[in-house]
């Protein structure tokens, strides 16, 4: 996780959490994650879906790569 900024490795740690979030930019789960502003969210997810660390289905933004998903649950 070291090419991930600060706010792009609590963003993923906190979706790794939830499992699926389906509106990562809302105050709830900002707040009840300790995230930083929407508009730092938004931009830190934006570059992890470049990235391919997060993926947007039909339901929300997951982790794509399973294994990763597995072993940020475990942190």
């Amino acid at each position: 996780m070291t090419y991930l900024s600060g706010n792009q490795r609590l963003l993923v740690k906190a979706i790794a959490d939830e499992g699926i979030v389906a509106q990562p930019q809302s105050n709830d789960f900002i707040q009840k994650h300790e995230l930083p502003s929407a508009s730092s969210v938004k931009k830190a997810l934006s570059s992890l879906m470049e990235k391919d660390v997060v993926y947007r289905t039909a339901d929300g933004y997951i982790i794509y790569d399973r294994f990763f998903d597995l072993w940020l649950k475990r942190l």
